[in-house]
């Protein structure tokens, strides 16, 4: 003890890391420190419970003169004797002084009256080591003897980890994950923009006084009355009277602006922290009969918990946008949005049949209900027609596979949600493998589909709004064998539309797969003539071409490619007469190298001659057949090139480097590194690359392009779109083999920690292998980071199934349905393990029965059939 901390530095005797409870042999709680504990059973210490109270503190003092006033040893290091001394003399001190002084004069006059006691050493400092002093009694560390205690030879404690991973100790954390991802918001924003550091209150006050409309201030002063007073790492609970202080201003604020949307978000956000349920859907109810927005509904949506309520919310917003005034393709894009939201909703509940009623009325295909024709009969004849083929692709999707199309949503999420991209929906069917429905009905559908689109299109293509359609009926007539119809489906579309590149592709892809070969040759051929050399049908025709060893024919078609962008018709010189004027112009042929390389803005050699490009053809910007200009510049080099192999491979990955960053343009972007990879590949196999220089390919590939997307029309939200990105690694296994270990999962996991399908091939890997403790590992990390995905709570839960971990896979159920409290497969999966694996089976059933009935499932009829069995 020295009384220079308090005399020379002016630290006070409270001082935290002066005096404190703080028990070394048992550690902190890590929720705690980064935010909230609430286990009232949790074995650590938190934070709260080492802050002394003002007799602590004496106590603390009194510790350094006890060992000074007596040399104790051995066995008699903590004694009653010392501790009664010591509460003997803070009694006598706070008797005298108590009343008269305030806390902290009377533990200065209590040091003073223990060195007038003590014996405390030369200049009042105690030099010798406490014998005992006050700690926190709320835990106990399984290895000590006694709170307050040290056994023998533990003067330096270990403290013990768990060597394998345990689901209890994860049970916090995901609990709070749950909790804080509850709130489905459009941006994430900090605190510290809007501490008192920054903006202060009085500021603040001031400027809403003195301008009351703007909503911006508004926010910030209610975001700075949620974090005040806030004890550090407590991100997740504002006491009472912050939020109560926050409501206050926003309601102030909804006074002066009762139509805000942004005010709106933000007062429910808030609200919903102390509300009642009642009380929060009286509130949204108001929110959306003022502000008016498709904003605000949706959170309306996020708020609702049950299923009955959830579903008259979206038809409610459906009647709004209905009769809504906003711009045609937002509108049907809203409308679509919501609709499929109310569809998987349906379908998440186990209400199939009420899923299908609906797309039917929506579709006009049969009369509905009276409580619902009324909104969803006007569906259709607000979408146009892109969307309306979507709705009609997701029916047929339904009725074939019982589920919706997932290319329209983020994997990580299972369940009712919002639509992150619209393209690439191509129906699942194998070739000749039949379908589930009657292929008959399902041709119906899509030749009733194609009326009802083409009806609604108002574009002179006929062909390109409803392509998806088109490309998914030839889907389905290869899958039901009749290979013949799909070839003459397509060539009926290119007489409509000849030059629609996608059509020229597909029309080749039908002929290679069925083994004409030169039908796809002609088809190539055409299309380079009807389409001018596009740089697309070039390159896929010479990668056709050199597959099936015709090497002339791939020069033809990258020469034809760069030709058809140059004049290369030069008037005969000399001066015109009678005579001259039948000669026909000379026809230029020039190095196709030396066009790609004017066409690109490459650096030509000094001597070289090159001749002018068509009009519209500008170098540099080539529009949407620059990125297949520059695979077929890279084709050209590294397969007709005159240099030797070394400095031909390095000219060929120089070109596709330079490609991939002279483009910015996210898909093209990624089609390029697809094609630099095939091609890496294979000079490995020719050996002119080492294995390491493929491993950097594919590394920085994975590292430079980004999974961050943009959300379809929402500019603020974004989501991690990783198709790609598994894509690449796919390939990366199949060139590792056996050598794509555990080890590489965890790199690409670490590196890609919400990617939840290279989460689940990865304990699949793991699983195989029985290193079962990394896979639990790797799930616990994920859940976290997904929470609602389903497949990968079932993952974790039959593996704890399999390893017959009952109480683990109890937990593990619990927690998937507070993630996902309307999954209602999951429910029926908690139910049948509670059925054969707990002894006291019904009352627990009965609790399940009672959960899904508050959230509106109903499984009784489920639990029926399985009591029969």
């Amino acid at each position: 003890f020295s009384p220079y901390y308090r005399t020379k530095k002016g630290f006070t005797l409270d001082s935290r890391t002066f005096t404190n409870l703080i028990n070394p042999l048992v550690p902190f709680c890590p929720f705690a420190l980064h935010g909230i504990c609430s286990d009232p059973e949790c074995p650590h210490q938190h934070p709260d419970e080492v802050v002394p109270e003002d007799k602590q503190i004496l106590e603390d003092l009194g510790a350094y003169f006890a060992s000074a006033g007596k040399k104790l040893g051995g066995n008699d290091d903590v004694t009653d004797d010392i501790i009664k001394s010591i509460t003997r003399t803070i009694d006598a001190v706070t008797k005298q002084y108590g009343d008269k002084v305030s806390p902290a004069e009377l533990r200065v006059l209590f040091v003073n009256y223990l060195r007038k006691q003590k014996s405390a050493g030369i200049f009042n400092i105690v030099l010798d080591r406490r014998r005992w002093r006050p700690i926190s009694h709320t835990k106990k560390d399984p290895g000590t003897s006694a709170p307050g205690t040290n056994a023998p030879g533990d003067e330096y404690p270990i403290v013990q980890t768990e060597k394998t991973f345990s689901w209890k100790s994860w049970r916090r954390k995901i609990e709070n994950e749950i909790k804080t991802r509850s709130v489905d918001r459009d941006e994430c924003q900090e605190i510290r923009y809007f501490s008192e550091n920054y903006d202060s209150v009085k500021t603040l006050e001031k400027g809403t006084q003195e301008n009351p409309s703007d909503e911006s201030l508004w926010i910030r002063l209610a975001t700075v009355h949620m974090g005040s007073n806030r004890t550090e790492g407590d991100k997740n609970n504002n006491s009472r009277k912050n939020v109560d202080r926050a409501l206050n201003t926003l309601a102030q604020a909804l006074e002066y602006n009762r139509h805000s949307e942004k005010l709106w978000l933000k007062y429910l956000d808030v609200f919903r922290q102390r509300a009642s349920t009642d009380e929060l859907h009286e509130v949204c109810e108001e929110a959306v009969e003022l502000a008016r927005s498709y904003k605000v509904w949706w959170a309306y949506i996020d708020i609702a918990s049950d299923y009955e309520r959830k579903t008259n919310v979206c038809l409610k917003c459906i009647e709004f946008l209905v009769l809504s005034d906003t711009e045609m393709g937002l509108k049907s894009h809203r409308l679509l949005e919501i609709f499929l939201y109310l569809i998987q909703l349906d379908l998440h509940c186990d209400f199939f049949k009420v899923a299908l009623n609906r797309f039917r009325v929506a579709l006009n295909c049969v009369d509905g209900p009276r409580d619902t024709r009324e909104i969803l009969a006007f569906l259709a004849e607000n979408t146009i027609c892109e969307d309306l083929c979507s709705l009609w692709l997701s029916y047929i999707h339904l009725v074939e596979f019982s589920c919706l199309p997932r290319e329209f949503y983020d994997p990580a999420r299972t369940g009712p949600a919002r639509i992150v991209r619209k393209d690439g929906v191509v129906l699942p069917w194998k070739p000749g493998a039949g379908t589930r429905h009657g292929s008959a009905e399902l041709l119906k559908l899509f030749h009733r589909a194609l009326k009802e689109c083409a009806s609604v299109s108002n574009s002179q293509d006929k062909v390109s709004p409803v392509f998806s359609l088109y490309k998914n009926l030839i889907a389905l007539e290869r899958a039901c064998g009749k290979d013949a119809s799909s070839v003459r489906t397509c060539q009926r579309l290119l007489k409509a539309s000849p030059k629609k590149i996608e059509l020229w592709l597909c029309m080749s892809a039908l002929q290679q797969v069925s083994g004409q070969e030169d039908g796809a040759v002609n088809v190539y051929k055409k299309a380079l003539e009807t389409c001018n050399g596009h740089a697309q049908i070039a390159y896929c025709a010479a990668k056709y071409f050199i597959q099936t060893q015709n090497r002339d024919e791939c020069y033809e078609a990258l020469t034809k490619c760069v030709y058809s962008k140059f004049i290369l018709e030069v008037p005969s010189s000399g001066p015109k007469t009678r005579a001259r004027s039948h000669d026909q112009p000379t026809i230029l042929r020039p190095s196709p190298g030396l066009l790609y390389k004017k066409l690109l803005s490459q650096t030509l050699p000094l001597d070289s001659t090159v001749p002018s490009a068509k009009p519209g053809v500008r170098p540099g910007n080539l529009g949407a057949e620059e990125t297949y200009i520059w695979l077929c510049y890279c084709m050209f080099i590294e397969l007709f090139s005159d240099k030797e192999p070394t400095k031909r491979h390095s000219l060929t990955q120089a070109s596709y480097e330079s490609a991939i960053y002279s483009t910015g343009d996210r898909h093209e972007v990624k089609t390029l590194w697809i094609e630099y990879i095939y091609y890496m590949v294979r000079v490995l196999k020719e050996k002119l690359c080492k294995s390491e220089e493929l491993h950097d390919i594919f590394h920085k590939c994975l590292t430079t392009v980004p999974a961050v997307t943009p959300v379809l029309n929402i500019s603020s939200r974004s989501w991690s779109d990783y198709n790609f990105h598994n894509e690449v690694l796919g390939l990366y296994r199949r060139c590792l083999g056996d050598a794509f270990s555990s080890n590489v999962y965890e790199k690409y996991l670490e590196m890609f920690p919400d990617n939840s399908i290279l989460a689940i091939q990865a304990v699949e890997h793991l699983y195989e292998n029985r290193e079962l403790d990394k896979a639990r590992k790797i799930l616990s990390g994920i859940l976290l980071k997904t929470p609602y995905c389903l497949d990968l709570w079932k993952i974790a839960i039959s593996i704890e199934l399999k390893e017959e971990n009952f109480d683990q896979a109890r937990q593990l159920f619990e927690h998937a349905t507070e993630a996902l409290p309307l999954a209602a497969s999951l429910w029926k999966d908690f139910a049948m393990f509670e059925l054969a694996h707990d002894s006291n089976k019904m009352e627990r059933l009965q609790s399940i029965v009672n959960k899904t009935k508050d959230r509106g499932i109903d499984i009784e009829d489920f639990l029926k059939e399985l009591t029969l069995e």
